[in-house]
């Protein structure tokens, strides 16, 4: 699960927030049919109860993940 927002003094930008825990990032991955990224930890908790995209709703292989570009993850 992604690291709390509040603990932060400063801007985060949204494209570095998880869509399913709402936290920074923590161990981002990348999902290869859609390009959406999620915590690892937030994302194999999803798979458990649905093999889809939690933003695009896309079918996806819980296979498929994969390393975020290089910026999401320095």
């Amino acid at each position: 699960m992604g690291k709390g927002v509040e603990k932060y003094h400063c801007f985060i930008s949204k494209s570095l927030v998880c869509s399913i825990c709402s936290g920074v990032y923590e161990k981002p991955v990348q999902l290869q049919n859609c390009q959406h990224i999620f915590c690892e930890a937030c994302l194999l908790e999803w798979f458990l109860i649905k093999t889809v995209c939690p933003l695009c709703m896309r079918p996806t292989d819980p296979h498929s993940v994969c390393k975020p570009p290089r910026i999401v993850v320095s």
